[in-house]
């Protein structure tokens, strides 16, 4: 119940609260397990990996580091990628992000932080009375959340194949 508590009410750090100095991969990935870390199903999964990242890099969805060092820019574009990568394809995140300058991405992480703070509410309000302890309703709930994913992301292909 405490896990699904801290999933509901996860907010991702504001540019702000995102270091200024810049990060070497090491501290990246350390950055990034602790900022996301009540979104990972299980403690010894890794929110990003060293090969996920340079795959990033060469696939153009992330700026390459500058003297193997990730600003501020970077982090904010490897949370949204991290949040992406579970429901779109490569392909389909590089039409959603696009070529993302510094001021751009900047506003796009803000509007992404709205919207991740709008859903957890209405999730939270949602699930406020439910009993997770009775197994029925788990598997409704369960069985709704998964058709509702289903729908949801057919409905952004069909929006991406737009852009």
């Amino acid at each position: 119940m405490a896990k699904i508590h801290e999933l509901l009410s996860h907010s991702s750090r504001s540019a702000e609260r995102i270091p200024e100095i810049p990060l070497y991969m090491d501290q990246v990935l350390s950055y990034l397990d602790a900022s996301l870390e009540n979104l990972k199903r299980s403690e010894n999964e890794p929110c990003i990996t060293k090969t996920m990242i340079n795959n990033y890099v060469k696939a153009g969805l992330l700026q390459a580091p500058v003297k193997k060092k990730y600003t501020r820019s970077h982090m904010m574009a490897l949370t949204m990628l991290y949040r992406l990568k579970s429901v779109l394809q490569v392909k389909d995140i590089e039409a959603v992000l696009g070529e993302q300058k510094e001021e751009g991405l900047e506003m796009l992480y803000e509007e992404f932080l709205m919207i991740e703070k709008e859903i957890g509410r209405n999730l939270s309000e949602k699930y406020e009375n439910f009993d997770f302890e009775d197994e029925d309703s788990i598997h409704k709930a369960i069985l709704q959340l998964a058709v509702e994913a289903d729908m949801n992301k057919r409905l952004m292909e069909h929006l991406i194949d737009k852009l």
